[in-house]
């Protein structure tokens, strides 16, 4: 059974609670920490540490720091007021922290799984972009090939026909000239 540890410190201002949590001699990688808008757990075996805190935090601007022998929490509050107290009066129902504590836990693997799908729809999106990117670097390719194709093709019709009318010019000639000559007998 983890000891449950009772001293600790803690101090407020109109924006911040701030809450040091002993280890106890425990080194800091054997530290697992989680916290919510309402529940926080630090667990360092033997010792843990449990609080339904007085009131809601904004645990995305919250922030635990382990270093120098303890854990700090600087927990962001969602109002100016003042606390009586860092825990809230249900902390000794069980009944109400085992509860509080399933409720933390489900909204963290929400708000995990939330996070996920929102970074694979980046993922996706960012690949779609570089494909419709790529796309449009190949059609841009293609045209410019087809350009240079069909530039060569007008540029060998326009040689040949210049070669016909040419072709044509010295046949006329020869014809005059043959003209001439029947002409002349």
């Amino acid at each position: 059974m983890p000891i449950a540890v009772k001293d600790y410190s803690w101090d407020q201002n109109e924006k911040l609670v701030y809450l040091t949590v002993p280890l106890k001699g425990v080194k800091t990688n054997k530290v697992d920490i989680f916290s919510s808008e309402e529940y926080l757990k630090v667990s360092y075996p033997p010792y843990i540490f449990e609080c339904l805190l007085n009131q809601p935090v904004d645990d995305e601007a919250s922030t635990a720091q382990v270093g120098n022998g303890a854990v700090v929490f600087k927990l962001k509050k969602t109002d100016s007021s003042q606390w009586p107290q860092l825990q809230s009066d249900d902390a000794v129902n069980k009944e109400v922290m085992k509860r509080k504590r399933e409720e933390a836990l489900e909204k963290s693997q929400t708000r995990a799984k939330e996070k996920q799908k929102a970074k694979e729809e980046k993922k996706r999106e960012t690949e779609k972009f570089s494909i419709n990117q790529m796309m449009q670097i190949e059609e841009t390719d293609r045209e410019r090939i087809e350009h240079l194709k069909q530039s060569e093709r007008n540029k060998a019709t326009d040689e040949l026909e210049q070669w016909k009318e040419e072709q044509m010019k010295q046949a006329e000639q020869v014809f005059d000239l043959l003209l001439e000559s029947f002409d002349g007998l």
